[in-house]
């Protein structure tokens, strides 16, 4: 009964969400990201974001708004995004409301209910869930909240939001690394912060969280974010067959490394998530999941130079890979793979001479 419960607990999704230690502490009532975009009948009305400072200030007040004409809310965004911290705001402000937080780990008979609860309830309906586009059960309640109210998309921190988030001024080159070494995660940016003012290096601090982030996770969630680091893109299909599981299970998979705020653009592994990764998954569990994707992708004849070298960059040593990247030898983006093998190893040599009869030529 949500309205008995009011807030849904955390439940253990590996590598995401405020169960995490980390995560728990980042959602400790700092400053979030102001909503980037609002979708729902009040869209047409969101004006430009405020001061950074004043962001998850104005965003609490946003869903408060939103919620005095009793329509539903849903609040979405990444892991550690500031979600729990926006509808304990929420929770405190408007005691009667129902609260749901983490929708994305109910159960289908869980959301569900909560579907027909947004399609009848007579009071304010609040939901925070990270994106799940392959889950069916969440694109129907994301359609009921949106017949009737509205949905609102949290952004990654800026490194504007990092320096208003600082509890003493901070340099712009490092607010601008704090940005880029954790990708926008509020969580991340504030374990930065602390280690910036502490005087610690910054990248170490990235790659302690994130393996705290990692060390309770799933092995197949470990496996699929794995699969995101050659940056061959992330499809359902290519996850399935590699980890071997049922396609719809390889959907799944796919959203949540998606959703866990550790991937840059194009389902890349940001690369201070990549030594954490490989030290929590074992450098031999790593290795064979990377030849194991290149065997997918040279089979299905999706395999694309950049992704190749990338390979080689991550340690894959594979005849098939040198002779692809031999057949690729004019492909400017794809020299490196020269140095990648290794000085006097047969590939580096194949790779070496292909190359060398192409500048001759």
């Amino acid at each position: 009964d949500h309205r008995r419960s009011r807030t849904r607990p955390a439940h253990t999704e590996p590598g995401t969400g405020p169960d995490d230690p980390a995560a728990g502490a980042a959602d400790a009532g700092i400053d979030v990201a102001a909503a980037e975009s609002v979708h729902g009948p009040d869209a047409a009305e969101r004006r430009p974001g405020p001061a950074p400072h004043r962001r998850r200030a104005v965003t609490t007040t946003r869903v408060l708004e939103l919620l005095t004409s009793n329509t539903p809310v849903l609040v979405r965004g990444f892991a550690a995004s500031g979600k729990s911290a926006i509808l304990a705001d929420v929770r405190e402000k408007l005691g009667d409301a129902i609260v749901v937080d983490d929708a994305h780990r109910l159960t289908v008979p869980e959301l569900t209910e909560l579907t027909r609860t947004v399609e009848s309830a007579a009071q304010a309906v609040v939901i925070a869930a990270e994106p799940r586009p392959h889950h069916d059960g969440l694109r129907a309640l994301t359609t009921a909240i949106l017949r009737k109210g509205s949905v609102l998309d949290l952004p990654a921190l800026t490194a504007a939001d990092v320096a208003a988030l600082a509890d003493r001024p901070i340099s712009r080159t490092d607010a601008e690394t704090i940005a880029h070494l954790s990708g926008g995660g509020r969580g991340c940016v504030l374990a930065l912060l602390g280690a910036q003012r502490d005087g610690n290096d910054l990248t170490d601090a990235a790659g302690a969280w994130i393996r705290e982030r990692l060390r309770r996770a799933d092995p197949d969630f470990l496996a699929t974010l794995a699969l995101a680091a050659s940056g061959a893109g992330l499809d359902p299909a290519d996850v399935a067959d590699v980890l071997g599981v049922d396609p719809v299970v390889g959907a799944g998979l796919v959203d949540a490394v998606r959703a866990c705020g550790l991937l840059a653009d194009s389902d890349v592994l940001r690369p201070a998530a990549i030594e954490p990764l490989r030290a929590t998954l074992g450098t031999r569990r790593f290795a064979g999941l990377q030849s194991r994707l290149l065997e997918v992708l040279l089979d299905a004849g999706t395999l694309r130079p950049d992704v190749a070298v990338a390979f080689v960059d991550l340690g894959v040593r594979d005849e098939r890979l040198a002779e692809f990247l031999i057949a690729h030898a004019a492909v400017a983006s794809a020299r490196d793979a020269t140095d990648l093998y290794g000085a006097g190893s047969a590939q580096y040599n194949a790779v070496a001479a292909a190359w060398s009869a192409v500048s001759v030529n």
